[in-house]
């Protein structure tokens, strides 16, 4: 710009100034609400697989170190997107699975106490019981004879 301008010359200028400061400061939000939902995409996804690889190593020892490796993110970082998607604790999430296998297989099978400990994944038969017990008011085996399947 020379001196002396026009001052509709100089309006113009200031107004395609602010025209474009406007696109790029939409095209900005527009990247950064892109990024969110990228964000928050891959957050869900690393949830869901962390979920389906449970479902699948269920009756195995499983540790957050681990499920973490799997979907390639920190453990710390794991367990705040777990709590986040799903409102549990990953171990709670865990816990609760087993506890549903326990459930059916007291139900529908003849399996041991100690069988279906070990099939629902707990390393010690007194940790599971004690823990079955914290989670529906009774022992496996008041479980097994209130809703055993004839």
């Amino acid at each position: 710009m020379l001196k002396p301008i026009p001052y509709k010359e100089l309006e113009d200028i200031l107004h395609a100034g602010i025209v474009r400061l406007n696109r790029e400061r939409e095209a900005k939000g527009i990247q950064d609400i892109w990024k969110e939902i990228t964000y928050k995409e891959a957050d869900s996804s690393v949830v869901q697989q962390t979920q389906k690889y449970i479902a699948e190593h269920l009756t195995e020892e499983l540790s957050r170190e681990e499920l973490a490796k799997m979907v390639y993110v920190s453990p710390d970082h794991l367990t705040k997107l777990f709590k986040k998607e799903t409102g549990l604790p990953l171990n709670e999430y865990i816990i609760s699975k087993r506890i549903l296998l326990a459930k059916q297989l007291l139900s529908e099978t003849d399996l041991t106490i100690v069988e279906i400990t070990e099939k629902a994944g707990f390393s010690y038969s007194s940790y599971f019981v004690k823990i079955f017990k914290k989670k529906t008011g009774m022992t496996p085996q008041q479980y097994r004879d209130e809703n055993r399947k004839h």
